[in-house]
């Protein structure tokens, strides 16, 4: 065997998605970058809080290029990180555009606060290898950024750590109760796909470093293991994709007859018609599920 077949030979022995599904993925996320450059000044009109949560958008992209780069790498279990991330910076960005304007106010307070205590803990950090720096206050900063401290404070003195106690679900069925054809069904799936998986490949557990490979189900040969893999890759392509179009179904929703945006639903779609022409027939009725109820 030449040194080309070997290395093609290596290569089919990475757990890497079928080239459809990562596809597929690549061209939903990749339509969210033309949504970071809409006319600022006509968003700022229209859909007024997209600008001030703008980064999440870009958080977005990136997590799907780091998603898309660690599945082609057959680095499954940290894709299964970058999916979460993913899942959950999509789903804020629908949530604070439909939510009330006091939970928006509590959100943008947290990242405020945030900037303080990271600095803080920073200055921690280079005290303990005894770098003299002065210790920064709440003072310095704008008078706002006390209150900011203050509502995420507990009465025991700690930091509140989460900007909301609303889980996954109820954000959800949040922003389907403002926009019905969110089709929250979808991003139940992922959740339940994925979010455990996530938190055990992040936390270092065993079972986090081997459920991809479905050793623990009773795969024993190289090729059963692959091919467990490989089918893991393809769905998290495929399920993560899906949650693009609802998106762009929350920002259509707003009274904004804008050609651009409307352009990027309808490619959304397409896309995934496309993907129902080229799967294997066994993934067949898991499509048809997944259509949007009419």
């Amino acid at each position: 065997m030449d040194e080309k077949s070997k290395s093609c030979s290596k290569c089919k022995k990475r757990p890497v998605p079928d080239l459809i599904y990562i596809q597929f993925f690549a061209e939903q996320f990749l339509l969210i970058e033309e949504i970071t450059k809409l006319d600022r000044d006509l968003i700022s009109q229209k859909i007024p809080r997209l600008n001030t949560i703008m980064p999440i958008a870009f958080g977005i992209i990136t997590a799907g290029k780091s998603m898309a780069t660690l599945l082609v790498d057959g680095n499954i279990t940290e894709a299964y990180i970058m999916a979460r991330t993913f899942l959950e910076r999509i789903t804020n960005l629908s949530y604070l555009l439909i939510c009330q304007e006091d939970i928006f106010k509590t959100f943008k307070n947290h990242s405020y606060q945030k900037i303080y205590r990271s600095i803080v803990t920073k200055w921690e950090s280079f005290n303990l290898m005894d770098y003299e720096l002065q210790k920064p206050k709440p003072s310095n900063f704008p008078p706002d950024m006390q209150e900011a401290i203050d509502e995420f404070t507990s009465r025991r003195g700690k930091e509140i750590t989460r900007w909301t106690n609303e889980p996954l679900a109820k954000r959800f069925d949040a922003i389907h109760s403002k926009c019905p054809k969110f089709f929250k069904d979808k991003y139940i799936l992922l959740t339940q796909f994925i979010y455990e998986d996530a938190s055990e490949a992040a936390h270092g557990t065993l079972y986090g470093s081997l459920f991809h490979t479905g050793y623990i189900y009773g795969r024993a040969t190289n090729d059963e293991i692959i091919k467990y893999a490989v089918d893991n890759a393809n769905n998290l392509c495929f399920f993560t994709g899906l949650l693009v179009e609802d998106l762009f179904h929350v920002l259509v929703s707003f009274d904004f007859d804008n050609k651009v945006l409307n352009d990027l639903l309808d490619k959304s779609k397409s896309s995934f018609n496309k993907l129902g022409d080229k799967i294997p027939k066994d993934d067949e009725e898991l499509l048809k599920s997944l259509k949007r109820p009419t």
